[in-house]
Parts: structure tokens; sequence; C-alpha cells
């Protein structure tokens, strides 16, 4: 069932990839500023997923795959089931070998705000070997890459519907309750390679629900 946007709502988008029997999902959020007509949440999952599916392939060895993305307003409540896409899924396009899987891009957010409460990070999953230097630094390509992806995400909107509905969203990043989300300022492109064990091959299975 669909759910309709509305001002002040924060939807969540979990996107999902895979490489193998390990599943690696990056979380989004977003506050809806406002809404004209009707939008929903399936409209905002598909919409993200367009956007999004280009801009992971290319970082991504060609033996993982781009599985979708998952939507929900978490701000309802109680809280709604994700509805999820899967239109653009497909694999990743960057090169035939990868890297250890728990190597990472990484993308840094800030906000106008100081300390590390007041930051985030999104570590991009399943680089190829080709997207590194050589000597264990990300190339310029996968920078220039996670920069043209970071824009996207900042960027984002509106949120378009078939009916002729539209709705603007600002990232956010989210934080303990009972501190509001607070909009993403700026971001940067780390020149080197992050690490998330939890993807790596030592690590336990875990399976996409996309």
């Amino acid at each position: 069932m669909a759910n309709n946007l509305a001002g002040g709502q924060i939807l969540e988008f979990r996107v999902w990839t895979n490489e193998a029997e390990q599943a690696a999902v990056n979380t989004y959020h977003y506050k809806v500023v406002t809404v004209t007509g009707t939008v929903t949440d399936v409209d905002a999952a598909i919409d993200f997923d367009a956007v999004m599916a280009p801009l992971y392939k290319p970082l991504m060895q060609n033996l993982s795959n781009y599985r979708g993305t998952q939507a929900r307003i978490i701000s309802l409540v109680p809280l709604p089931i994700a509805v999820t896409t899967s239109l653009n899924a497909g694999v990743g396009t960057a090169g035939a070998t990868g890297l250890p899987r728990q190597c990472a891009g990484l993308i840094s957010w800030q906000t106008a705000l100081a300390g590390p409460g007041h930051r985030g990070r999104t570590y991009l999953p399943f680089p190829s070997s080709f997207s590194d230097t050589g000597d264990g630094q990300p190339g310029l390509t996968y920078q220039n890459d996670l920069e043209n992806l970071a824009n996207a995400l900042e960027g984002f909107g509106p949120i378009t519907s078939g009916g002729g509905g539209s709705a603007d969203v600002q990232l956010v990043l989210k934080v303990k309750a009972p501190v509001s989300p607070i909009p993403i300022t700026d971001h940067v492109i780390r020149d080197h390679w992050a690490t998330q064990r939890r993807r790596g091959s030592f690590g336990r299975a875990n399976v996409s629900p996309v």
C-alpha cells in the first residue's frame, strides 16, 4: 500500500548491492520540504532508484550487482513497511576483478554544526581492482564517480508522480531523538580506501531483501 508524502516527513532510502553471498546496504535520509499534488513513497522509490543505479554501477566490480532501492516514511506511526523497486537492477561495470570485499570508497558528509556527532559517512561497496592506482589508493576516475554520486544525493529531487504531483526533498543527517534531522551542507570525497569488515569474505553471509 502506497503512503502519501507530506511536508515535514522523513524519508529513508536503502540502496542494496551484493557480491556473491555478501550484501551491502547504504542508507540515506531526506526531509520532505514541500509537496504539490499527490506523491507517494512508491514514487520516491522509483525516482531514487532511477538516479542511483547508473551512478552505483560504475563504482562496482563486474561480478557484483546493484539490486535496487527500498523507501519508507520513517516519521509515520506506526512505521510502514518499505516499498521496493528493482527496475534498474544490474551488474557493476568498473572492471572484471574486485578488491577485497571489505574495501570501500568513502564519502564524508558535513553539516553546519561542529563535532563528530554532526557528520556522517557512506561506505560504497565492492570496488574493482581497476579503480585502484596500484599503490592502494582510489584512482581519479573512481574519485570522480564518487563525486558524481555525492552531488546527485545532495541534489536529488523533486520526486514526481504520474499524476503531475511533485515533492521537494533535502538530504539530512539522521541523529538520535529528540534532535531533529540536520541538513547536510557539504561533502568530502576521501582519497583512501575505507574498510567495512562485515562485508568481507570472513563476515557472516548477508542476504539482500531486494
